[in-house]
C-alpha cells in the first residue's frame, strides 16, 4: 500500500461488486425469486386441482343428466329425440365449452344434428 501526504495508508473503498450492499441484495433477490417461484408453483398446482375436480364433475353431471335418455333414443333408433339431446349438450356449457370445443366431438354431433 502506498501512504498518502500525511503518512496514512491509501485505503480506497472496495469495488462495487464486492460491496456489502451487493452482496446483500444478491442474496435478497435470490431469496426472493425463490419464494416467488415456489408461490407461483403451488397457485398452479392448486389451480389445476381445482379446474380438473371441476370438469370431472360437470362431466358427471352431464353424463347423469343426458345418459339415460341418449340410451333410450339409441335403443329405440328415435333420430328426432336423438338429434335433441345431442343439440342440447352442444349448446350446454361445459367449463366455458373448453372440453366441447373438440372437433371430433362437433364433428360427431353436427353429423347426427343434420
Amino acid at each position: 500500500m502506498s501512504k498518502d501526504d500525511r503518512g496514512r495508508d491509501d485505503v480506497r473503498p472496495p469495488p462495487l461488486i464486492d460491496s456489502i450492499a451487493a452482496r446483500l441484495l444478491r442474496i435478497i433477490f435470490a431469496c426472493y425469486f425463490l419464494v416467488t417461484v415456489v408461490v407461483t408453483v403451488i397457485q398452479l398446482a392448486a389451480e389445476y386441482r381445482h379446474t380438473e375436480q371441476r370438469l370431472l364433475h360437470e362431466i358427471q353431471a352431464m353424463q347423469q343428466t343426458f345418459g339415460p335418455g341418449i340410451t333410450d333414443a339409441m335403443w329405440r333408433f328415435n333420430d328426432d329425440v336423438l338429434r335433441g339431446i345431442l343439440a342440447g349438450v352442444k349448446e350446454r356449457s361445459l367449463a366455458d365449452k373448453d372440453l366441447l370445443d373438440d372437433d371430433r366431438f362437433l364433428e360427431i354431433v353436427d353429423r347426427v344434428t343434420g
